[in-house]
């Protein structure tokens, strides 16, 4: 902030470059025509949101990896112990009947990979549902 000088001798008034004061100064001049607080704060808040759609997509891909890193932690030891079940428990317990018995170890698997894309794809299509800028025509 600075001061400006004005030529008729009065009082410097100060001028500012940064957004905080100017966002108090709109604050203090839509308080002095009446305008509610609340609706002072959501315009203020308006201009720092978030687009929805990087919330959601990031939410999806980290419990996509939550699923796979509770899998691979199981699989080698250091995740959930018996009585508890996992997936990845699953695949270990039943790893050395791949020959035998298959099917033990591919159902886990398969559904580890299941859980893993549908929430992904579930995430994309809030996404685009979301995501204002991603709309298409259709023919």
């Amino acid at each position: 902030m600075h001061a400006a000088d004005d030529s008729d001798g009065t009082e410097p008034r100060f001028v500012s470059d940064d957004t905080e004061t100017i966002l108090v100064g709109l604050a203090f001049s839509d308080r002095n025509l009446g305008l509610r607080i609340r609706s002072m704060i959501s315009q203020m808040a308006a201009v720092e949101v978030v687009d929805i759609d990087v919330i959601i997509v990031n939410a999806t891909v980290t419990v996509a990896q939550a699923v796979l890193l509770e899998s691979a932690l199981s699989f080698i030891g250091l995740g959930v112990h018996r009585p508890d079940a996992s997936l990845g428990l699953l695949i270990n317990e039943n790893k050395n009947e791949l020959a035998t018995l298959p099917w033990l170890f591919w159902f886990p698997f398969v559904f580890i990979v299941l859980i893993s894309l549908s929430v992904n794809f579930i995430g994309d299509g809030l996404r685009d549902a979301f995501d204002p800028r991603q709309r298409k025509v259709r023919a």
